[in-house]
């Protein structure tokens, strides 16, 4: 027979290399051809899976591409399911490794490796355990002796020395060695130089500043809430850059301003404040009637410059727009409002300025200029535990305990104001570390009762990126406040009235800042920009300038308020 010939009549087909003789090896020749053929199965099956997987990215990059040239969103709701989910696993996995980042104990094993030289580490975990089986009315003492030192109200260093050696010296063998661990930033803007001083009276104060600042966080762990970790991370950062030199050119990830002669030197940048996360950062806020998507958001962490995908427009026409509008021209009852620059100061109250000022705009345009009387970001810097005093906050917080508590008539354009503002105006980098607010006032300056305006509505946002959404906006209520980041130094010394946007050599990004928006327009190179009013009076003109549409993810944290 010929061997190449198939075998027919029952007779089964004989595979090379497979032995025929006999039951056992046909049986065996049969479970190779099942192993084999689910083999085969299997390569179908994961041919066929890289082939939907491929598919479905193709899908989604084309999508994306048709939203970007389009110039309009991405379509998540256009999306298959599964690519959904899949979006929607990543973004919460990343939310969640966000706040295991910002979790107490991951915030203090950072502050206590920053400290950990000399046994340093040691005794602060030793203190923390201690604190908390303090009595409180014990407690309280202690601190508020160390809080009036600090704000040198009291010269009582040898009570203060004593109530202190009483509570510490259970918890640690030399209870003064704390006194190690407040280097020369010290939180009042002290200046000390090396180690501290042997006088009962430089020891005293140095050591206030670390149980004022720090004995309630240690007392409170692991109880901590955004503003606590905020707190020790901001102790931590500076630290670690204990040790520097007025002319080092470094960039830290505070809020910071820069000088439009020079550059700042790392100790102005280390001491120039203004944005801290919220206490919530899984907030989430509700959206503007005009928001053109169902898209929430609550926290923005402006860690990094977004690539440029191209430009960000208004398109004026298609949404029933003017191309070009101004706040200040629309509402000429309003115009001093909100247009004239409130300058912050050497406090990092840029929070507290944006909020207020857009409460305020807001307020004179609904009641069509009746009601022009300034608000007082003064009562927001002192009253409000939605900042950190000047050393930032945020405006969406401080927008609700409004919408809660109301806000008082103050002032800062005008000195005989019920509240006036108490950092004068200043070129900046002008901010001064340990700048600390006056205590929140009970009553006017002149002694008369405070009187409150209380918003008609919780705060809201528009969607990221929804320009036509801040447009209405603004042209509707007269501004918006803006959070934005990050900025570069190059922002800082931004003058005069061209418009503002990020060099591709910007080096290092430095941190956020608060402002308002008051229009927008459309230059003649065709750029789209915003009206923006900052809090340095140094800034564009007079604190008024242009910022191109698009910048600093400027349209990513909006914050709005109804006022009547």
């Amino acid at each position: 027979m010929d061997e190449r010939a198939p075998l027919v009549g029952g007779r089964e087909r004989q595979h090379p290399g497979r032995a025929t003789d006999g039951d056992g090896s046909a049986r065996a020749g049969r479970r190779t051809d099942v192993e084999s053929g689910k083999a085969e199965r299997g390569r179908a099956r994961g041919v066929s899976g890289r082939t939907v997987t491929y598919a479905g990215a193709f899908v989604v990059l084309s999508a994306c591409a048709c939203a970007l040239l389009g110039g309009g969103r991405f379509p998540v709701d256009a999306l298959p399911r599964a690519a959904r989910g899949f979006l929607f696993r990543r973004l919460r996995a990343k939310d969640e490794a966000m706040t295991a980042q910002l979790s107490a104990p991951a915030v203090f094993d950072d502050f206590c490796r920053a400290i950990g030289r000399d046994g340093a580490c040691k005794d602060v975990v030793a203190a923390r355990a201690g604190l908390g089986a303090v009595g409180e009315e014990t407690f309280e003492a202690l601190v508020d002796r160390a809080r009036a030192m600090k704000r040198d109200e009291s010269d009582d260093s040898v009570g203060f020395l004593g109530a202190y050696d009483g509570m510490m010296s259970g918890m640690l063998d030399q209870p003064r060695t704390f006194v190690k661990l407040v280097p020369e930033w010290a939180t009042a803007g002290l200046g000390f130089e090396g180690g501290a001083d042997s006088s009962d009276g430089a020891e005293a104060k140095k050591l206030s500043l670390f149980v004022a600042d720090v004995f309630p966080l240690l007392r409170k762990y692991p109880d901590w809430d955004m503003s606590d970790t905020n707190a020790i991370r901001f102790l931590t950062r500076h630290i670690n850059e204990e040790n520097f030199s007025v002319d080092d050119v470094e960039l830290s990830d505070f809020m910071r301003a820069s000088s439009s002669t020079a550059a700042l030197s790392k100790r102005e940048k280390s001491t120039i404040r203004g944005v801290l996360p919220p206490k919530d950062v899984n907030r989430r806020v509700p959206l503007s009637p005009h928001a053109s998507s169902d898209e929430t958001h609550g926290v923005h962490h402006f860690l990094t410059r977004l690539p440029a995908l191209g430009k960000v427009e208004l398109r004026a026409k298609d949404n029933r727009l003017p191309t070009s509008f101004d706040a200040r021209v629309a509402y000429p009852k309003c115009s001093r409002l909100l247009g004239a620059v409130r300058d912050q100061g050497r406090c990092g109250s840029c929070w507290a300025v944006a909020a207020t000022e857009v409460m305020n705009d807001r307020l004179c345009v609904a009641t069509d200029g009746e009601n022009a009387d300034e608000l007082s970001p003064q009562y927001a810097l002192s009253c409000f535990d939605s900042g950190s005093g000047c050393d930032g906050g945020d405006v969406l917080d401080t927008l609700r305990i409004a919408f809660t508590k109301g806000i008082p008539y103050g002032g800062m354009l005008d000195s005989n104001a019920c509240l006036p503002y108490e950092f004068e105006a200043c070129d900046h980098p002008c901010m001064v570390a340990g700048t600390t607010p006056q205590s929140c006032p009970a009553k006017c300056a002149d002694g008369s009762a405070l009187s409150f305006v209380h918003p008609t509505s919780e705060p809201y946002t528009c969607p990221k990126g929804d320009v036509t959404c801040i447009a209405r906006e603004i042209m509707e209520n007269g501004s918006v406040a803006v959070t934005f980041g990050p900025v570069y130094a190059d922002f800082y010394r931004h003058t005069g009235s061209g418009v503002y946007t990020v060099p591709n050599d910007a080096g290092e990004p430095l941190g956020q800042h608060a402002t308002k928006l008051i229009g927008w327009g459309v230059s003649e190179e065709g750029e789209h920009y915003w009206w923006m009013v900052n809090s340095w009076r140094n800034w564009g003109e007079n604190g008024v300038s242009k910022v191109r549409m698009g910048e600093m993810n400027i349209e990513s944290g909006i914050a709005a308020i109804a006022m009547k």
